[in-house]
Formats: C-alpha cells, sequence, structure tokens
C-alpha cells in the first residue's frame, strides 16, 4: 500500500533535500579547495619523447591525446584513510582555481590494490626476506582503471565537477570528411598506477574507445605513500625503515624463506628443458609486448654489430638484447638503452606438489581442489635458478597462458580493470611466487631479476607429436618482448591433472571482464 505522501511530509522532505543539496555543494567545493593543502602536489603532463608528434608508449594512442580538456587539470591532491584504507584523489587546475568544475574526483579506491603487498603470516617487524619482497612489487608496475561513476563504494569509481564531462560529446569531430579530435570527448575509463622507477611515483592517464587520451605524472606524499603501506601489511615500522626497505638494491641476495610460502609434499617430476630453439624472435607473450614489438623498442647485437636473427636458434650464448631504457618520471628513451645478455644455459627442472600459504583473503577458493605445483628450472651448473611456485593446476591449462606478472609473491597485473582486480582478491587462487635465486650450499638466495633483465614468466602446457609438454617463457625489462623459452617434457603423473583443468575449464570473470563501455 502506497504511503500518503502530505504537505508536512513534503515541506519536511523538500528541507531535507535542499539541505543536502547545500551542504553537497559545501563539500564539493571544500574538497576542491583541499588542492591546495599541503598535500597537494604538480602533475607533470605529456613526457613521453615524440616520434612523428606521437608519444613513444607502448599505449595505443587516441587522436584525442594531447588535445583533452583533462590537460587542464595539472594539480593532484591524494587523501588516504587509514581506518578505511581507503584512497581518494582530487585533480584539478592550478591555473584557474576559480573554475570549481574543473576538476575530476577518484573515489573510494581500496588502496591494497595499488601497493606492495605480503600475502603470507609474518611478524610485525620486516625481516630481510619481508624487505626484499616489498622491494621486488616497489618496481613491478601495478595499475587499475576505473568507470565513471557518481558513486561506487566496493570498485571505486571517478568523475567529474558540475558539467565537466559532457556525456553527449561526440568521440571525434568530423567536419568535411576529416576525422579531428574533440576536446570535450568524456573518458571511457581512467587509471591509477603505482610506477615501477621509484617509491611513490605514481601516474594518472584517461582512455577513450580506441586509446590513451591524457597522461600525467605525480609523486605520492610520502608520509600516505608509507602509511598505506603499513596498513594494508599490518607493520608497525617507522618511514625510514619503509624507505630503506623499499629502496633498489641492484646487489640484493636474500635468503628465500619458501617455507613460508608453501609446504612441500612430494616430488612430481624431474627431467631436462630444452630450447625452443624455433621460436621466432620478436614473438611475444601479450599485446602490451606486441605494441612494443611492433615499434622496434629493441635490436640484437653481436660483438657490437647489430644483427639479423629471425629465430632463437639463430642467436648464441652471449649475444646482447638491447631495449629502449624506462627512465624518469616513466617513459621509454631511444637514447639511453638497457641491455639483457642472451643465456640459454637452463636445462634441468624440477616440478614439486605443495600447499600454499599464501593468501589475499582468509576463505578457500574454488581453484585450490586440483593442488598446486612448485617448478625449479637449474641452469646447467646448478649456480642458478628460476623458482616459480603455487601455481594452481586448475588454471594451468592448454587453452591459454597463466601469468606471472613480476617476480616476487602475490605482485599483481601491471594494468587491469579494477573488477579484475577486487574478484582476483575475492575469488581468485592462493598468491603464486616467482625469484630468481643464486645457490650456495644447497640453498637458494634471491637475487634482484631487474639486473638480468627478467620481469614477466608465462606458463602453458600443451602437446606436440602426441608427447605433453610445458613451455615457459621469460619475458624482458618493461615487458617488451620474450627473451628466452624452454620447453619441458612432462610424465603422466603431472599431464593427467593438466589434461582433466583443461577438459574442465572456464575462464574465470576475474580473467575475462571487459567493460563494454571500451569495446
Amino acid at each position: 500500500m502506497k504511503k500518503k505522501f502530505t504537505r508536512r511530509k513534503r515541506g519536511a522532505a523538500a528541507l531535507l533535500f535542499g539541505a543536502f543539496i547545500s551542504t553537497g555543494l559545501f563539500i564539493w567545493a571544500v574538497r576542491v579547495e583541499l588542492f591546495f593543502s599541503p598535500n597537494s602536489v604538480t602533475m607533470l603532463l605529456d613526457q613521453e619523447e615524440r616520434h612523428n608528434n606521437a608519444p613513444l608508449s607502448g599505449s595505443t594512442q587516441s587522436i584525442n591525446r594531447f588535445y583533452s580538456k583533462l590537460r587542464k587539470l595539472d594539480k593532484i591532491t591524494p587523501n588516504f584513510n587509514s581506518d578505511t584504507k581507503k584512497l581518494e584523489l582530487t585533480v584539478a587546475s592550478s591555473s584557474d582555481p576559480s573554475k570549481k568544475e574543473e576538476v575530476v574526483f577518484f573515489e573510494e579506491i581500496e588502496s591494497r590494490f595499488l601497493t606492495p603487498l605480503l600475502p603470507y603470516a609474518r611478524a610485525e617487524k620486516l625481516s630481510e626476506f619481508d624487505s626484499f619482497n616489498l622491494m621486488l612489487a616497489e618496481y613491478a608496475r601495478n595499475g587499475v582503471s576505473l568507470s565513471r561513476q557518481h558513486s561506487n563504494k566496493v570498485l571505486g569509481s571517478f568523475h567529474g565537477g558540475r558539467d565537466f564531462f559532457d556525456p553527449f560529446a561526440q568521440e571525434y569531430n568530423y567536419k568535411e570528411g576529416i576525422i579531428g579530435p574533440n576536446e570535450n570527448v568524456t573518458p571511457k575509463r581512467m587509471s591509477i598506477i603505482n610506477n615501477c622507477l621509484s617509491p611513490g611515483l605514481w601516474e594518472i592517464n584517461a582512455q577513450d574507445s580506441v586509446g590513451e587520451m591524457y597522461h600525467g605524472w605525480f609523486s605520492m606524499p610520502k608520509d600516505q605513500y608509507f602509511s598505506m603501506i603499513r596498513v594494508n601489511n599490518d607493520l608497525k615500522v617507522s618511514d625510514l625503515k619503509l624507505r630503506f626497505a623499499l629502496r633498489y638494491n641492484k646487489n640484493a641476495e636474500v635468503l628465500l624463506e619458501l617455507e613460508r610460502l608453501r609446504k612441500e609434499i612430494k616430488t612430481l617430476y624431474a627431467g631436462k628443458a630444452q630450447l625452443a630453439s624455433n621460436k621466432v624472435i620478436g614473438s611475444y607473450s601479450s599485446q602490451d609486448s606486441r605494441r612494443k614489438v611492433q615499434r622496434q623498442f629493441f635490436n640484437i647485437k653481436r660483438d657490437g654489430e647489430i644483427i639479423n636473427a629471425k629465430y632463437f636458434s639463430d642467436l648464441r650464448s652471449g649475444d646482447i638484447f638491447e631495449l629502449y631504457a624506462f627512465i624518469p618520471p616513466g617513459i621509454y628513451s631511444t637514447e639511453k638503452l638497457q641491455t639483457i645478455t642472451y643465456n640459454p644455459d637452463w636445462q634441468e627442472i624440477e616440478i614439486r606438489e605443495v600447499q600454499p600459504l599464501t593468501q589475499f583473503k582468509g576463505n578457500q577458493s574454488q581453484f585450490d581442489d586440483m593442488g598446486y605445483i612448485e617448478l625449479v628450472l637449474y641452469s646447467s651448473d646448478r649456480s642458478h635458478a628460476f623458482i616459480i611456485g603455487n601455481i594452481p593446476i586448475a588454471l594451468l591449462v592448454m587453452q591459454e597462458d597463466y601469468d606471472i606478472p613480476a617476480l616476487g609473491v602475490g605482485v599483481l597485473p601491471a594494468s587491469e580493470p579494477i573488477e579484475r582486480r577486487y574478484l582476483r582478491f575475492k575469488e581468485g587462487p592462493s598468491p603464486h611466487y616467482a625469484y630468481m635465486a643464486r645457490i650456495k650450499e644447497g640453498k637458494f638466495y634471491g637475487v634482484n631479476n631487474h639486473e638480468y633483465g627478467i620481469e614477466q614468466i608465462y606458463l602453458r602446457p600443451f602437446e606436440k607429436e602426441g608427447s605433453p609438454f610445458l613451455r615457459i617463457t621469460f619475458v624482458s625489462y618493461e615487458r617488451i618482448m620474450d627473451v628466452l623459452e624452454v620447453e619441458v617434457p612432462l610424465n603422466e603423473l603431472v599431464f593427467d591433472r593438466i589434461r582433466l583443468a583443461s577438459n574442465n575449464y572456464r575462464r574465470p570473470l576475474f580473467r575475462t571482464y571487459l567493460d563494454s563501455n571500451i569495446l
């Protein structure tokens, strides 16, 4: 039954609504004024090198890049709430603060989605192993994209000031048969990225339906950043100790306390790996790599001269991959180059069944039932190894790659929709780990993999001429290209499980979610 809406109730409702509106406008105005708080920092826009008037970038660029009215926004005020563990950002214009409608708000963002995490049992103080894991996570790119909504307390969102975004604006201007940029286009998604170059260096970008239309870099205030890391990891350490833990240690050599990440159950396989010599140089494991390869971000040299090698079988140990360097504030350089020495000398492998001790959450996952494995790939002289563990067999399938976005433990993808990240934490498997290690007296000591030019690992089981194999692909610094691939023959004990997982596989939503606004 509908309740009678009396005049008195209408009057009260009008009064309440008026109070809400006036309070809302007051809060909105105050939030813009926060831009001039001590935590306000400058946004550096469009820092990339340009080639043919286009930025040197691994991202697809929109025709609206360099024209969007978002470029008026060059000041940012972060606000981290340590009680809710959520982050808010206010981005506005420093040139004309009287225009309070020229502002974008990022709200209700789970800060744990963007900070280094230690997803395993630990003390409130940092051990050397904990500090090593924080460092590896810090120097891995970590970003999420958000949708435009006025409010979303679960996933977070962004929205503009009054009338700043025109929802009816066309994506491009079209005049006399020529497509041109439209400065008023509304972004479909905006991203927040924790940059991989130094602690506290962050980025914001915006995308229309084609590509990137705005990009800025800023420094997260250190007190807020360290507070995020402390709160999300239940740590009781000072800013000074966190700063020390997060420093880039090129000579790191830390005993890997793998027993804190998993329990060994049994060995499933021990054998020889073989080089994938017929792999084409310049092939790629991700769309990110594809764009960089196609834009020729690399050369290969032998004895100081560029060589035209087509397959990995054409390479010799000691050949040099020469890649565009990634330099502050987070851009590619054609002048500075990063080099990686080709080393195909990885021959022996062990596969173990393990029980994970890592977690993003307390409840069990649907991916636990088929068990988890650990791979150890050794150099032929057993002086070094790659250790890759807590890999859920339920997701190690023939249909698609299992990706390790960066070495460390529980390191998150370089970029993904925040919807995927939320689901990854809520429904995903136990966090995996991966390390490059030096072996001394039978013990593994983690080293800084960035110094060896390795950033990502992809795993993919497959069959060749009726025999089962596991392909392990190593991707270079800055995800530019594949630099090594080995194939591991599998026994039936391992492959029977993988075959069953492949037969039962349904892609989880944290791998498949797409925003239909940008399709």
